[in-house]
């Protein structure tokens, strides 16, 4: 991009010897936001270049050049300056005076990009969108789609063999993009389709805890392994209770093992989080080599970057140890459960998995009310006995 004051004169400059091979943008110091992009045919137009809500930066097309001169398109600028400066934004008024947009040119160009720069889950989020969003809504006007049209999509994928959970969360992601469209003035107030859609009932909450005997045989599959990094990955996930991701990018810059705390910079709630290294963590931490130029703590050999997926050597390790209905996810609720069993209070748990509201650790209670309910059992066999002898 060039910097050029735009007069009459400087146009018909650049107009005369046009670029070769693709368009060239002009921006005008004098009138911040004016800009002219010319193509290789000779043709040239007038753009209006600022921020949206969302803090996009957009190109808002004024006019060709033939159609509009210097002073105009300079004239609209200013115009344009004043209405972004009182909280309008131009692109998204045109889109909408112009009709309604379709539910994935929304997608694609505003919600997306939103996403992208705020959510560190937006790739699963995408994937979502791909494949279940997208077939069935995409090309449609996204002021014509109408709650029936959700009931049906939503029986739909019910029908194609998807769990009732699936479903429910994929109604709450396109309850999501229409509630930004309202909120960003692309849909009118009351105009959400999923409103009044219901969830699915019959949702199975997967709460899958390791016994003590199914631990041991897990490590034992661990200690035998070929892939020992990979070992030496669940390794860690099973004794510290660290989401999947908070080990896999594990910096060694955020390693502390004198006082035996990773730190994740970043967590899902958004704010940095320490995990607490017990000895065996510490013990796999010291067997990771390290590189000079890398600072990962489990790069992939091939790449030299975090692992993007392990879910196929995990697969492998837990039909080995028995363990097939076992998640990688559940090696961190049976680090909870251990926790509550062996005595500690929600609040410790709740600290120790980075929780950031109590009521997602309350999961846990019935954990806690299992083992005060052996330890009454105890309590009555032992004082029984005591009775019996006397």
């Amino acid at each position: 991009m060039a910097v050029l004051t735009l007069t009459a004169e400087a146009v018909r400059r650049v107009l005369a010897q046009p670029p070769r091979h693709r368009p060239r943008l002009y921006a005008d110091p004098v009138t911040r936001g004016l800009y002219l992009e010319v193509r290789p045919s000779g043709g040239a137009t007038w753009y209006f270049r600022y921020r949206d809500l969302v803090n996009r930066t957009r190109m808002y097309r004024i006019n060709a050049v033939e159609r509009c001169s210097v002073d105009e398109a300079r004239e609209e600028v200013l115009r344009l300056r004043r209405h972004v400066d009182d909280g309008g934004d131009p692109m998204t008024e045109r889109r909408c005076a112009r009709g309604p947009a379709t539910l994935e040119e929304f997608i694609r160009e505003t919600y997306l990009p939103h996403v992208r720069s705020r959510k560190r889950s937006w790739r699963s989020e995408v994937s979502l969108i791909e494949r279940h969003l997208l077939p069935t809504f995409g090309d449609r006007p996204i002021r014509s789609i109408s709650g029936a049209d959700v009931v049906r999509w939503q029986e739909e994928r019910l029908q194609a063999g998807y769990a009732v959970g699936t479903c429910n969360r994929l109604l709450v992601q396109l309850c999501h993009i229409f509630n930004c469209a309202i909120r960003w003035g692309i849909l009118a107030d009351g105009t959400n389709p999923t409103e009044g859609v219901k969830p699915l009932t019959g949702e199975k909450k997967h709460e899958r805890y390791l016994s003590p005997d199914e631990v041991a045989r897990l490590l034992a599959v661990l200690d035998n392994a070929r892939n020992v990094q990979l070992a030496d990955i669940i390794r860690l996930l099973l004794v510290t209770g660290a989401r999947k991701r908070e080990v896999l990018d594990a910096r060694w810059e955020f390693v502390n093992l004198e006082d035996a705390i990773l730190t994740v910079p970043r967590s899902k709630s958004g704010k940095p989080r320490h995990i607490v290294l017990a000895n065996e963590a510490i013990e796999v931490l010291h067997r990771q080599p390290r590189e000079p130029d890398n600072p990962w703590v489990f790069p992939n050999p091939r790449t030299g970057r975090p692992f993007v997926t392990i879910y196929y050597g995990w697969d492998t390790i837990r039909r080995r140890a028995g363990l097939s209905d076992v998640r990688l996810h559940d090696l961190r609720h049976s680090f909870a459960s251990f926790l509550v069993n062996s005595g500690r209070s929600l609040y410790e748990v709740q600290v120790l998995l980075g929780h950031a509201s109590p009521q997602t650790t309350m999961r846990y209670a019935h954990l806690s009310r299992d083992s005060l309910r052996s330890a009454t059992d105890s309590a009555m066999v032992a004082m029984l006995r005591g009775g019996a002898e006397s």
